[in-house]
């Protein structure tokens, strides 16, 4: 495993357990919003704002995801263009 691959992995790794905490977070303001004020359009808009911002950051996680993807073959393509002039020079 490459270190670029080490790092895009670490870096997935650490959006998703973000995430999920994100998501325990504001399931536990819900749950405690609806129980101390038993109103339902709050727990209604605590739950939105939960899937907003699990959209987001999934959203965010996942073009990060294919920038790093799209930057490694990219610098695979040079790699292997370096080679072949580094061999036709020799």
């Amino acid at each position: 495993m490459s270190s670029t691959d080490w790092n895009a992995w670490y870096f997935d790794r650490y959006f998703r357990w973000l995430a999920l905490a994100l998501f325990i977070a504001t399931v536990v303001v819900a749950i405690l919003t609806l129980y101390l004020t038993k109103s339902k359009t709050w727990l209604a808009v605590a739950l939105v704002l939960m899937i907003f911002i699990s959209a987001v950051i999934f959203y965010w996680q996942a073009t990060s995801y294919k920038k790093r993807q799209e930057e490694e073959q990219t610098r695979r393509e040079h790699v292997a263009h370096n080679e072949l002039v580094g061999l036709g020079a020799a």
